[in-house]
């Protein structure tokens, strides 16, 4: 993930393996139901992840998670 700055290095840690999963998923632009398949999960739990991540990163939505993350370095395209 490359150089991280300070507040991804603790939002990094705050996130969940999983989380993350999530959260580069939904970076590639899959909805719940094709995340839920590919992790074996049900879409409503994508979903709680999903917001999950979404108050990690301080985002009202998809994009804004993606974009913050982009941001900060925890994820890369």
């Amino acid at each position: 993930m490359g150089d991280l700055n300070p507040v991804a290095v603790e939002v990094q840690k705050a996130l969940t393996q999983r989380e993350l999963e999530v959260l580069q998923y939904i970076a590639f632009g899959l909805s719940d139901r094709e995340v839920g398949y590919l992790l074996h999960i049900s879409p409503t739990t994508v979903h709680k992840y999903a917001g999950r991540v979404y108050a990690k990163l301080g985002a009202r939505n998809r994009v804004g998670a993606v974009v913050t993350a982009l941001r900060a370095g925890l994820l890369q395209l």
